[in-house]
């Protein structure tokens, strides 16, 4: 065999790492849609539920959960909230990806350690870090009759 190059050997790179790209968009893909059994529980309209998940000086995490009428479903937000006698009047909104949940930036990227220590350090002023769940399939599909 002189100079014959096999269909595999030419293309096989390409149609690993396409696989591999498939495999990836189909499991972030599964992780956008899992929700944990509270999320499953209904939740009335006009009712708010608020959880302590963690409390640790300096800080507490709540979750809020809160029935949206625009995405006609229970949703939630984390709140990172420094631990003392007076609120903060400051109030930061912490996106993060898409098919991400909110406590993938406190599991992954430790966003609250790293908070607690600027605000041990004075680096930073007391303030909510709100951390919402964005993820939702298609909500300009599902309500394209209210946002023209």
């Amino acid at each position: 065999m002189t100079g014959r190059v096999s269909w595999a050997s030419r293309f096989g790179h390409w149609v690993r790492t396409a696989s591999v790209g498939l495999m990836i968009l189909v499991v972030g893909g599964c992780r956008l849609h899992r929700r944990e059994p509270w999320e499953k529980v209904p939740l009335p309209e006009g009712r708010v539920e608020v959880v302590r998940v963690r409390s640790a000086p300096p800080l507490h995490i709540d979750r809020v959960r809160f029935y949206s009428r625009e995405l006609r479903e229970a949703r939630f937000f984390l709140v990172l909230k420094p631990s003392g006698l007076a609120a903060p009047r400051d109030v930061v909104i912490l996106n993060h990806g898409w098919t991400d949940r909110p406590e993938d930036l406190l599991t992954e990227l430790g966003v609250d350690q790293a908070y607690a220590r600027l605000l041990a350090a004075g680096r930073v002023r007391p303030a909510l870090v709100v951390l919402p769940d964005l993820r939702f399939a298609s909500f300009y599909r599902r309500n394209a009759d209210r946002f023209p």
